[in-house]
């Protein structure tokens, strides 16, 4: 898989194919295997998979605050989590119950965790902003701007 501007893309040794979304703005991606691929980004002013607006969300709306994470099984994506107040910048994926997600929030940086059933978003210390985070167990760390190298855990 590749995100570029143009999209999402799938390379399964034939030509790049493009993925259809329904319109999300996806900026990381990784996977366990090719059974477990977790998408991450802002959504387009809280319009959800099918194209359709979520309730409650205003035209207005950003992508922070709007951020979602997609798992895809190998035949068909799901939505595991939306809402989130991140806009991810990258994504590293342990196992189903353990995906970190480094990025910007409304107030400050921050990483988020899910542990399979919803995301909690942190905070690491303000100005400055999480760009690329590596896991090894229930430990992740993120790197960013102004020297910011920060850790954390999961439960």
């Amino acid at each position: 898989y590749a995100v570029v501007h143009a999209g999402v893309f799938h390379y399964d040794g034939v030509p790049w194919t493009p993925i259809a979304l329904g319109g999300r703005q996806v900026t990381a991606i990784d996977g366990v295997s090719a059974g477990e691929v977790y998408f991450a980004g802002g959504g387009l002013g809280g319009i959800n998979m099918a194209g359709a607006r979520k309730p409650g969300t205003a035209p207005a709306a950003g992508p922070i605050g709007d951020g979602f994470l997609l798992r895809y099984d190998g035949a068909s994506w799901t939505e595991v989590a939306s809402g989130i107040d991140i806009y991810p910048n990258d994504i590293e994926a342990v196992g189903s119950n353990n995906v970190f997600i480094a990025g910007t929030t409304r107030s400050s940086f921050g990483i988020a965790h899910y542990n399979g059933s919803r995301v909690v978003t942190g905070s690491t210390p303000a100005a400055r902003s999480a760009s690329g985070i590596w896991c090894t167990g229930n430990t992740a760390y993120a790197v960013g701007t102004k020297g910011l190298i920060a850790r954390t855990r999961s439960n």
